[in-house]
C-alpha cells in the first residue's frame, strides 16, 4: 500500500492517476490520536508524517518556521493495482507544523508533526487488508479512556 499526501501550496512529484502533485509518504503514525468512541470523534493529537527528503522539503520547512496554518492536509492510503483501490481517506483540519526535521540527500526521511482542529476519517474499503502499520494504527481505539485524559489534563494521575 502506498500514502499519498495533499498539501495546499505544495507541490510533490507523484504522476499516479488521480493523485497528480501529491506528495508520497513512507509512514503515518496515528498513535498520538485520542479517540472518543461515544461521540465518534477525536479529541486531540497529532499526526507524525515521514517522507523522502525531496523538493518539498523547503516548503515544508518554511511552513513550520512561519508557523502557517493550513486548511486541511489529506492522507490516502491506496492499494496500487488496476484500478486503483482507495482504503482510506484521512483529512486533517486547519493544520499546522509543529515539529519538522528536514532529512538529507544521504536517504534520511524528513520527519513532520502535524497538528489539527479535528480530524475526518473515512474507511472506503475494507477489503485492503491491514498489512499497513499505519491503518491498523488508525484504526485502533486508543487506550486512553477519556476520563484519563481528563485526569491527564487535570494534573491527576
Amino acid at each position: 500500500m502506498t500514502i499519498y499526501m495533499n498539501v495546499p501550496g505544495v507541490l510533490g512529484e507523484t504522476v499516479t492517476p488521480g493523485y497528480e502533485n501529491w506528495i508520497e509518504v513512507t509512514f503515518v503514525d496515528y498513535r498520538d490520536v485520542i479517540y472518543d468512541s461515544l461521540q465518534d470523534q477525536d479529541l486531540l493529537g497529532q499526526v507524525v508524517v515521514f517522507k523522502s527528503f525531496d523538493d518539498t522539503s523547503s516548503d515544508f520547512e518554511k511552513a513550520f518556521h512561519e508557523s502557517r496554518l493550513f486548511p486541511f492536509i489529506d492522507l490516502h492510503t491506496v492499494k496500487l493495482r488496476s484500478p486503483l483501490m482507495v482504503c482510506a481517506k484521512i483529512k486533517c483540519v486547519n493544520t499546522r507544523i509543529i515539529y519538522y526535521k528536514k532529512g538529507s540527500d544521504s536517504n534520511e526521511c524528513d520527519e513532520m508533526h502535524l497538528s489539527y482542529a479535528h480530524l475526518e476519517r473515512e474507511i472506503l474499503n475494507k477489503r485492503c487488508g491491514f498489512e499497513d502499520p499505519s491503518l491498523k494504527t488508525m484504526l485502533r481505539v486508543c487506550l486512553k479512556s477519556i476520563e484519563s485524559l481528563q485526569k491527564e489534563r487535570n494534573g491527576l494521575k
